[in-house]
């Protein structure tokens, strides 16, 4: 073998050192793989003497694309440091010094050329060289076949054979030699999940945390806290794919990190939630409510999620009477800038319950629904599409006095915050349930209201003739006949209501028996309206009769 001279073996030894090497900076590599160039460039041809720098050039190309993809990132571009050459560079001196090497380096070349391959998107490539060391594993220690079958089982993971993968990850964890095999375990959890077994994945990933709660240097085994505590999380997620009960909930917190136990719960039951299995998400929050950390928001947040399971399951009363508990208590909630996002779901939350009750009764709500709504217009009463759907419901259940009460608030605040619109749709409605009730006072309460709201809207002069009209039906026939004799002579007055006032203006008078003033108006209103000048000169004559008699 060609002896190697002091400088290039001073380069060889201090960019070998794989603690010193992670400490090099992007200079010092470029440094560094010139001077070896130069010496591959004296003698490009591979061979023994030379494949130990063709490998180590290698290496210092991988490892410098590794360090400029850091670069790409952080200047979010793509490439623009042109880390892949690099990488394309690398598996050049890897292939070419390969059939140079020994078996133990071609093995640690293989699965390099494959991780490289990987991050060059050449999957086919990378999925041959794990499959290449797999077949031939008596050539190659066993801690690269291990990793093989990992690597092999990481690429069939992303491309979504979980099956496949579940395989090869338990072929690696069944070798000994095989690194990092918590992680290849964490694999193997979420591939037999996302397989479609659910209770193997879990007794999966419950081993994994029950190793790392027994081990006192958890770090050195590579199930750090950090692990740990993604771990205890998934966990949380697979149990909501079986049957939840209180000794699950207690085996979970004991397998999380101390400061993760409650958020863990917490996750349990949003998830459970998030799957419908509202009888489980029920024991979950009732355990979460123990919780002596439980701020007031969350509180009310759980009350709410609980007063929704309730209803899914059909519990009206008792979703109900949560959700009108969750109401009193945000009144006493103060939300300061930090947890006005909070403040601001729970009560979206609050409004959901009931619209989304609302949704799911269509056409046939109920007195619970009318309710519900009635117990958050209580809190929230300036939400005016609240309030008009709420009339609404109360229309459509016939509870006509608590829709006309719901209309006059709406229409108010619709005036308030200008929205004519639901101002319109309020006052119209209202005028409309008071005439089905027959009730003159309302009738006449929703007439004025009319007049108050909008003076000068398109019904004001039919608004004046009917509120005229519950006079004449109170038999107020002295009043009747002065304001329909006015409603007669206005000159905005509608000609069918103007007709219609003249007409009940002389039988007011009539009713009276007033035949000084019917003889007085039936003259002045022939002349008025001449198309009625036949009747009213008829009623005249026989006003004239009559008085004679």
């Amino acid at each position: 073998m060609k002896p190697i001279n002091s400088l290039l073996f001073s380069i060889l030894m201090i960019s070998s050192s794989s603690a010193l090497a992670e400490k090099m900076d992007l200079e010092t590599h470029d440094i560094v793989i010139n001077k070896l160039e130069a010496v591959i460039n004296e003698k490009p041809q591979p061979s023994i003497d030379n494949s130990p720098i063709m490998i180590r050039l290698a290496d210092l190309y991988a490892e410098r694309a590794r360090l400029k993809s850091l670069s790409e990132g952080d200047q979010d571009c793509n490439n623009c440091l042109k880390s892949n050459e690099d990488r394309t560079k690398a598996l050049n001196f890897y292939d070419k010094a390969f059939k140079f090497t020994d078996s133990q380096t071609q093995g640690s070349v293989l699965m390099q050329m494959a991780h490289l391959n990987q991050i060059l998107g050449r999957q086919k490539s990378s999925m041959n060289l794990f499959e290449k060391i797999i077949k031939n594993r008596k050539r190659y220690s066993a801690k690269t076949v291990g990793q093989a079958h990992a690597g092999l089982g990481e690429v069939y993971f992303k491309k979504g054979q979980f099956k496949k993968a579940s395989e090869l990850y338990q072929k690696a964890i069944n070798i000994s030699a095989t690194p990092k095999k918590p992680f290849l375990k964490y694999r193997l959890a979420w591939s037999l999940r996302n397989s479609g077994k659910p209770i193997p994945a879990t007794i999966t990933l419950k081993a994994l945390l029950t190793t790392r709660k027994s081990l006192e240097n958890a770090k050195d085994t590579g199930l750090d806290k950090a692990f740990w505590a993604d771990g205890a999380q998934d966990l949380a997620s697979f149990m909501a794919h079986q049957n939840v009960t209180r000794k699950q909930i207690a085996e979970l917190q004991s397998l999380s990190p101390e400061e993760q136990k409650w958020s863990n719960v917490y996750a349990l039951g949003k998830e459970l939630d998030r799957l419908g299995k509202k009888k489980q998400s029920l024991i979950v929050w009732d355990v979460y409510m123990l919780n002596p950390k439980v701020s007031t928001q969350e509180k009310l947040e759980i009350q709410i999620r609980s007063a929704q399971a309730y209803f899914d399951l059909n519990q009206k009363t008792k979703a109900v009477e949560l959700h009108k508990k969750t109401l009193t208590d945000w009144q006493n909630l103060d939300c300061d800038d930090d947890d006005e996002i909070v403040c601001a779901d729970i009560k979206t939350r609050l409004r959901n319950f009931v619209t989304l009750w609302n949704k799911a009764e269509g056409p046939k709500p109920t007195q619970q629904l009318l309710k519900a709504y009635i117990n958050y217009l209580k809190v929230f009463g300036d939400d005016l599409q609240m309030g008009y759907w709420a009339a609404g419901i109360a229309r459509k259940i016939k509870n006509n006095f608590v829709a006309i009460g719901l209309y006059k608030e709406t229409a108010y605040l619709a005036k308030s915050q200008k929205n004519e619109k639901i101002l319109n749709g309020s006052l119209m409605a209202e005028i409309q349930i008071a005439e089905l009730t027959k009730n003159l006072d309302k009738k006449e309460a929703a007439y004025k209201r009319y007049l108050e709201l909008k003076p000068n809207g398109p019904k004001a002069a039919e608004m004046k003739y009917q509120l005229t009209q519950v006079s004449y039906d109170r038999k107020q026939y002295a009043k009747s006949a002065e304001e329909f004799k006015a409603l007669a002579d206005n000159k905005k007055m509608s000609g069918a209501f103007a007709v219609k006032a003249a007409d009940l203006a002389i039988d007011s008078l009539a009713l009276l028996k007033d035949d000084q003033r019917i003889q007085a108006w039936t003259t002045e209103l022939a002349k008025k309206y001449p198309q009625r000048r036949k009747e009213f000169n008829k009623i005249h004559r026989q006003s004239v009769l009559n008085e004679v008699a």
